[in-house]
């Protein structure tokens, strides 16, 4: 894999009022992302995006911003519109999650409960805020989280693919 130097453009003035409209999700490790959908310049609409600011980026990170990985990162001057993800988890539940810590080292395992009394298994990374639901289930319907539920021969959902999308404000 190639190694490059990214260059990080800044929020524009209409990307700052639209990312403010966001809740932010916040690692155990400090790290902060905006769990949002973006529209491109070129009419595509990606609905899984972590967008960073890369001067508050924390610590060490699986996502190594010098592997040319072109295809899991959206340059910031491309984007032409930030709104909710209809993927994301709901803040409230994400950072109950985000706070539990990982179960395994790069890994976290927790059970969505919902309204009607059904749950889910779910086995992700270290990000968590984008989730397939089971069929008939919206976000709306989450209501706890039980964490590090680790599964005995239960079947699990994995966390939905996403990109990500670093600035410098």
């Amino acid at each position: 894999m190639n190694s490059i130097k990214r260059e990080f453009g800044k929020l524009n003035n209409e990307q700052k009022k639209q990312i403010s409209q966001i809740i932010s999700s916040k690692t155990n490790i400090g790290n902060e992302y905006y769990p949002c959908s973006v529209l491109l310049e070129k009419g595509e609409q990606l609905e899984c995006v972590y967008l960073a600011d890369i001067n508050k980026f924390k610590g060490t990170t699986i996502y190594n911003l010098e592997r040319d990985d072109s295809d899991i990162y959206v340059n910031i001057t491309d984007v032409i519109k930030i709104t909710e993800s209809p993927h994301r988890l709901p803040p409230n539940i994400s950072q109950k999650i985000y706070q539990g810590g990982e179960t395994a080292m790069g890994g976290t395992i927790f059970t969505i409960e919902f309204s009607d009394n059904t749950e889910q298994l779910y086995g992700c990374g270290s990000l968590i805020d984008f989730l397939p639901l089971p069929p008939g289930k919206t976000m709306n319907d989450i209501i706890n989280v039980r964490l590090h539920t680790v599964p005995i021969r239960t079947k699990y959902l994995r966390g939905l693919d996403y990109k990500f999308c670093y600035f410098s404000k």
